[in-house]
């Protein structure tokens, strides 16, 4: 069974474990990892330098060694079927019924079904890596065939943010001080996307020679809905998985005519 590796990274609140959820109903085998599972535990996490509060969101708050080391261990495990690893940190998780009405209903998600099934590609497995931050990290992004990023307006993520109730920790509980998005979540996102922008302007256009040379894609339009997005990333997926059929074949005619 061919495995593709997706990463769906981005700021937080942009809707990353809503989709890996998603993909579970439209893809026979879909194995979720959580980039929250791979936090240090509370009393490692980083304190900010200046505002002396727990960064949770900068990249020393996660192991990535263990996170990719994980990723190359799914990559080369018998598949499994729609295996979902629930994150330790979500405190309100979404019930499958409510993630499915937000993209329309059952309707939109049999139709991405037929979809994938009409275009034949039921026979795969996809290993899904979700969280932030993740595209500052080589040793992840190299894992994955699809790397995209995940965008919403800045105002739209403050609210999702802060209307989250808290998190569940390795240690215990964990709620936002006020302002913390402001002081924590956007900076550490600006200042680990900026290369990714045009003029660095993380609320700008993405570079699209830098994205290009990474592989990297991400929804073109920022007020698209969830459904939207969810569409545009089955299409994706299925596109990489053409892509990486021909390019096998291709190879293996060569090998062919090579033996004769």
């Amino acid at each position: 069974m061919p495995t593709l590796t997706l990463l769906l990274t981005g700021l937080s609140s942009t809707g990353k474990t809503t989709l890996s959820r998603l993909l579970t109903h439209i893809f026979p085998s879909v194995t979720i990892l959580h980039q929250d599972d791979f936090y240090h535990t509370d009393s490692e996490i980083p304190v900010h330098p200046t505002l002396n509060i727990a960064d949770w969101d900068c990249p020393a708050a996660f192991n990535f060694v263990d996170l990719a080391s994980s990723i190359r261990d799914l990559k080369a495990a018998d598949p499994g079927i729609n295996v979902v690893r629930d994150s330790i940190t979500a405190a309100s998780p979404v019930d499958a019924m409510t993630e499915i009405e937000v993209v329309g209903g059952v309707e939109v998600v049999e139709m991405l079904r037929r979809r994938v099934k009409v275009m034949g590609k039921r026979g795969w497995r996809i290993v899904v890596v979700e969280g932030i931050l993740m595209l500052c990290v080589e040793e992840v992004e190299k894992e994955a065939e699809v790397k995209v990023l995940l965008r919403v307006g800045k105002e739209v993520a403050r609210k999702r943010r802060e209307g989250r109730e808290g998190y569940v920790t390795i240690e215990g509980f964990w709620k936002d001080p006020p302002r913390y998005f402001d002081e924590i979540v956007w900076p550490n996102y600006a200042i680990h996307h900026a290369p990714l922008f045009v003029n660095h302007d993380v609320e700008g256009a993405l570079d699209e020679s830098v994205t290009a040379a990474r592989g990297i894609v991400s929804p073109p339009d920022l007020e698209w809905s969830l459904r939207e997005i969810l569409e545009w990333l089955v299409g994706v997926i299925l596109e990489e998985m053409v892509r990486i059929e021909a390019e096998v074949s291709q190879r293996d005619s060569k090998g062919e005519r090579g033996k004769m």
